[in-house]
């Protein structure tokens, strides 16, 4: 098994009364596991006598898979049938470990709690799951939930659910309960959850907090950064990315790869040819380096902005970030009555907000403005309203015009 096929053990069983129950059943059938129809094995049962496999067999399928989700499963099948063999479960937490040194490291969402893998995957026609792998350090409360923030891109508001849009928002969300609760976990074991969701066939940029129903302001817990998803896996999600013609539209795939060594492997290749044919704009600050931008039309009088910043270390300020747009004397007229003379301004917080930037890590910002189709001499920074001061350079990004081009003609 690897991450370009779905794992055939997909069940998702979470009540330790099951597990209790199956292994009183399957006790004693035989030492690897109990046996069952050779019409319907097992991860680790042989296809035509339903009995266990040998050791080297069963250590060949758990180093061939490649994904955490994949191994918890197949953990939780071998118990939940009777599976007694203590060289099979070290084996799948040797391979557990070894894949999440590979991983990129999520964050933590609180003091309490780390989140150690995330996946988000189409399951159907607008249908998605998604799957944590959490580890308590300490205690957690009862009343402790997940929430999901999915922003999108501002051509795909129309996707977002009817009390999203009414809202105005520019982002979907999702809560649940976890299951097992929160106050299950034991301390120092690690946690499978996984809910179902709708969302649209569309990228999102994900971030995660957890909050309590009794302290839902609550300073514990923090943002975790997730990256752009769609949840494409296997073939479907290769193949977007040897076809992403941009390092915008590969950076809205690179959330997706992280749970796959085959996928992250083509998307570094990929993004590595990609950037080559750019000029960084500059280093914006003592943290972040823009390293690309683009600036495209998405309807009439509406464009959509794309920053690629790589941070070196974390952002400390909440800043807002600034656009800015000088014309040529023929097109002062067009200018808002937010103009600064000569020159458009446009403000904006990202989502994520900047202080919850990974370090580390790229991070893709999109965002929507309304511009006129004249050429712009464009330029950022970043604001800090705080301190009501720029915080690092302002850079310059070159003439940009209707189409996106670097220079108008």
């Amino acid at each position: 098994m690897n991450c370009l096929k779905l794992s055939a053990v997909n069940k998702e069983i979470s009540i330790l009364a099951f597990t209790l129950a199956a292994v009183m059943l399957c006790a004693g059938s035989f030492g690897g596991g109990c046996s069952r129809a050779p019409e319907d094995p097992a991860w680790f049962q042989s296809t035509t006598t339903g009995e266990a496999l040998p050791a080297d067999q069963l250590r060949l399928a758990i180093n061939r898979t490649e994904s955490v989700f994949d191994l918890q499963r197949m953990k939780r099948e071998y118990i939940l049938r009777g599976g007694v063999d203590r060289a099979v479960i070290a084996e799948l937490d040797r391979r557990r470990e070894e894949i999440l040194t590979e991983q990129p490291e999520l964050g933590s969402p609180g003091p309490k709690v780390d989140l150690l893998a995330f996946d988000y995957l189409r399951v159907g026609p607008g249908r998605y799951r998604a799957e944590y792998l959490f580890r308590a350090r300490q205690p957690l409360p009862a009343d402790l939930r997940i929430s999901i923030y999915g922003g999108v891109l501002p051509e795909d508001i129309d996707s977002l659910s009817p009390a999203m849009r009414e809202a105005g928002r520019r982002s979907e969300v999702w809560a649940h309960r976890p299951v097992p609760s929160a106050d299950q976990w034991e301390v120092g074991e690690y946690i499978y959850i996984s809910h179902h969701l709708q969302g649209a066939d569309i990228p999102y940029s994900i971030a995660l907090k957890l909050y309590q129903d009794e302290a839902p302001g609550s300073e514990d817990w923090d943002w975790v950064y997730l990256g752009w998803r769609r949840g494409d896996s296997g073939s479907s999600l290769l193949d977007r990315i040897n076809r992403a013609v941009d390092i915008f539209e590969l950076y809205r795939l690179e959330g997706d790869c992280w749970s796959c060594p085959i996928a992250q492997e083509a998307f570094e290749k990929r993004s590595a040819r990609l950037l080559e044919k750019i000029t960084a704009p500059g280093k914006i600050s003592e943290e972040a380096e823009l390293r690309a931008f683009d600036y495209r039309k998405i309807g009439e009088n509406r464009y959509r902005v794309d920053y690629l910043f790589c941070l070196a270390r974390p952002l400390e300020y909440d800043c807002a970030i600034y656009l800015y747009g000088k014309v040529d004397e023929a097109h002062l007229d067009l200018l808002s009555e937010a103009r600064r003379r000569d020159t458009e301004v446009w403000g904006f917080h990202p989502f994520p907000r900047t202080h919850h930037w990974p370090a580390g890590r790229c991070v893709l910002i999109s965002h929507g403005i309304d511009a006129q189709p004249i050429p712009y001499n464009m330029s950022t920074s970043f604001w800090d309203p705080g301190n009501r001061r720029r915080h690092g350079e302002r850079i310059s990004l070159g003439w940009r015009a209707d189409p996106g081009h670097r220079d108008p003609e």
